[in-house]
C-alpha cells in the first residue's frame, strides 16, 4: 500500500510516528543534559525524574512500534481483500 492510501486508511500513523520521534529525541536530549544517566550514579532529584522519564520512554515507543506494526497488518489484510 502506497503511503498516501496508507495515510487515508489510518491517519494516526502519521501522529504515531511524530510521537516515537518526539520520544526519541526527549530520552536523547535528557541523556545530553544528564550524562549520569549512563550510570546508577545519580543524587540530584532532577537527574532521577529524567531517569523515571527515559525508563517510560522505553515502553511506550515500543507500545507504538507494535501498534504500528498491527495497523499495517491490517491495512496490508484489507488490501489482500480487495477485487480490484
Amino acid at each position: 500500500m502506497n503511503d498516501l492510501r496508507q495515510l487515508a486508511a489510518a491517519p494516526e500513523l502519521f501522529i504515531v510516528d511524530v510521537a516515537d520521534q518526539m520520544l526519541s529525541t526527549l530520552a536523547r536530549a535528557l541523556l545530553l543534559e544528564h550524562p549520569a544517566l549512563a550510570t546508577d550514579t545519580i543524587e540530584s532529584d532532577v537527574g532521577i525524574r529524567a531517569r523515571e522519564i527515559i525508563n517510560a520512554v522505553r515502553p511506550l515507543r515500543r507500545a507504538l512500534a507494535k501498534y504500528r506494526c498491527a495497523v499495517h497488518r491490517t491495512l496490508d489484510d484489507l488490501e489482500h481483500d480487495l477485487p480490484f
